[in-house]
């Protein structure tokens, strides 16, 4: 099967790296002025829920093209409120999220705080641990976003074990406080998994989670061509 998103990588699709980018998203349609930017080929997708004549709930994804009409149909005057100083609740407040996700990927790695994997001995054992489990849980990840979500965290547990400068500056990423796009990385990983796409990047972190996973990277590189050729054979 080849999903709508991979079809469209050639292009570029905003997904849930936008709303943790520090960056405001009002920037992404409009200019500082105000002037709607007009970008054929960006995309972006969510989920709308409706309910149905029976009462019950109708789910379906939306992929739309950021171009001349895009500003017309969004509520630009709530978008531009996450870009006003001193906002309040109008902007997100990443801190608790932020803080339980770092939670969850320690307690994967068995440990409190980052700085213990440095003493970790058995590292190489709950690497393969890791590695089979993402194995067993790849099929529940298709149109299946908790899956994915729990998939994506595990394959960044593995990187942080990893010993080379990769894993080391993933290290310092994540014991780094005031970095709110820590998990950006992991949640293209997660967009790719509920899609079963492929990814479209030159970071090195995204391409070892990438590849943990077997996702295809385009272009392909020599581990994701491997690492689907031994998926195949078995």
């Amino acid at each position: 099967m080849i999903p709508i998103v991979q079809v469209l990588l050639q292009r570029s699709i905003l997904g849930t790296t936008v709303d943790h980018e520090s960056s405001p998203p009002r920037f992404l349609l409009e200019d500082n002025s105000g002037k709607p930017k007009i970008s054929h080929n960006v995309f972006q997708f969510g989920m709308k829920t409706e309910e149905t004549q029976n009462g019950n709930p109708f789910r379906y994804l939306i992929i739309s093209r950021l171009d001349a009409h895009a500003t017309a149909i969004l509520d630009m005057n709530a978008i531009r409120k996450f870009d006003q100083p001193c906002g309040g609740n109008t902007k997100w407040n990443r801190t608790n999220s932020i803080a339980e996700e770092k939670e969850k990927v320690l307690a994967l790695l068995y440990v409190k705080q980052m700085e213990e994997l440095k003493h970790l001995l058995e590292w190489r054992a709950k690497d393969e641990e890791l590695r089979l489990c993402i194995e067993g849980k790849i099929p529940e990840c298709f149109k299946q976003f908790w899956g994915s979500d729990d998939v994506a965290r595990l394959a960044y547990a593995r990187l942080l074990l990893g010993q080379d400068h990769v894993s080391s500056q993933a290290r310092k990423e994540f014991a780094d406080q005031n970095y709110a796009n820590v998990f950006g990385d992991v949640h293209l990983i997660q967009n790719a998994l509920f899609f079963d796409a492929g990814l479209a990047s030159n970071d090195r972190a995204v391409k070892r989670m990438a590849h943990f996973c077997g996702l295809p990277m385009f272009p392909p590189t020599d581990e994701s061509r491997c690492r689907r050729q031994s998926t195949a054979r078995k």
